[in-house]
């Protein structure tokens, strides 16, 4: 089996951090084919600090992008640059445990086309870093069987995988999209027939921080963009993703104030079954993250 690994990083504006993925990255224990690195139109004063990432490896090779299109184009960019048989994402501000690379692809064979790992979070903004113990785990017979269901429901960091380059195919990042499109990204190859399989390790450490997606003052606006692009996809066959979409829209809107709530809260009430299952999973939700705030 051909084995090369392109490690793919957009990156914008983040030399330390950044610093410290490819770090992680040279890190591996299973050799790396090529570190891409596409810089989104980071500030003139900053370019000569990204620059100096290139020094850390001759397999490093940095793209600078004119301007500024967001993660979603600069992984475009880098995945018709790739040339190893698997890639993995990874943001700049995130890190990869030495033994990740090696790990997941001892479990892959002819009939997996992605592995899945655990992940664990991380706070900080310089150092110390600071790890708190795993809140979201991937629950692996969901993964397996349903893999659009489990990724639809729960979080899965983009750097918790790993894909067989082939099961790309036309597959890419929706570039119109601000919040969600490393999710749609993953929702559009389980519904191609893409098959997963679940590492029980907990090997990818996603970082938090006042510069992380959820942190944007139209936050709100953005994610019903993602979820709007979804419900129009054709993608969602299942009634119970369909309850899930609706309800996320719902609550939403709720909290932006708006009317419109009303109208997917009585699209909601066309599936009663689900009622106990999901409120069970938004009361979880909520008390994990109090408790993951607790732990900060």
């Amino acid at each position: 089996m051909d084995d090369r690994v392109s490690v793919v990083i957009a990156s914008k504006d983040r030399p330390f951090y950044l610093n410290q993925a490819v770090k992680s990255v040279l890190s591996q224990t299973h050799p790396i084919f090529e570190i891409i690195i596409v810089d989104d139109g980071s500030c003139k004063e900053l370019l000569r600090q990204i620059n100096e990432v290139n020094k850390l490896s001759p397999k490093i090779k940095i793209f600078y992008l004119p301007e500024n299109r967001g993660p979603s184009s600069a992984r475009n960019f880098a995945i018709d640059k790739a040339v190893g048989e698997f890639i993995i994402f990874l943001d700049d501000d995130d890190l990869i445990h030495p033994k990740m690379i090696e790990s997941c692809m001892s479990i892959f064979d002819d009939e997996v086309d992605i592995v899945s790992s655990w992940f664990v979070y991380l706070f900080s903004s310089n150092e110390p870093i600071k790890f708190v113990e795993p809140i979201y785990q991937t629950h692996c017979n969901n993964l397996e069987m349903r893999p659009f269901n489990e990724l639809l429901c729960y979080t899965h960091p983009i750097h918790s995988f790993i894909i067989r380059r082939c099961s790309l195919k036309n597959v890419r990042f929706p570039e119109d999209l601000r919040v969600g499109e490393d999710k749609y990204f993953w929702l559009s190859l389980a519904s191609q027939g893409c098959r997963f399989k679940c590492n029980k390790k907990t090997l990818a450490f996603y970082r938090r921080h006042n510069a992380n997606q959820t942190w944007l003052s139209d936050y709100n606006q953005h994610l019903l963009a993602f979820l709007q692009k979804l419900l129009l996809s054709g993608m969602l066959h299942d009634s119970e993703d369909i309850f899930f979409i609706y309800s996320l829209i719902a609550l939403t809107l709720l909290r932006q104030k708006s009317l419109l709530s009303v109208k997917y809260l009585i699209n909601m009430t066309k599936y009663p079954r689900y009622y106990p299952k999901y409120i069970v999973l938004y009361l979880n939700l909520i008390l994990r993250k109090n408790k993951l705030l607790r732990r900060i």
